[in-house]
């Protein structure tokens, strides 16, 4: 979020830690606080779009806990 490699909470992080993936994690913060969107569809209760942010790969599920979701309705 904070863009923050290398700093204090390094021990929480493997060696290397990708920072390509900190990178389109702070740009999504970036994107959202100033335009209001993080750069993927608004969550809704139909499609429940979330973007799962990975390494080498980020992308957009939806509905990814459907199952789950199912047991509390």
């Amino acid at each position: 979020m904070f863009d923050t490699l290398g700093t204090a909470t390094s021990p929480l992080f493997q060696p290397d830690p990708p920072q390509e993936l900190a990178d389109r994690m702070h740009a999504a913060w970036v994107s959202f606080v100033t335009t209001g969107s993080p750069g993927w569809s608004q969550y809704d209760a139909t499609a429940r779009p979330v973007m799962t942010f990975g390494h080498p790969e980020s992308r957009v599920l939806e509905n990814p806990r459907a199952g789950e979701l199912a047991l509390w309705g």
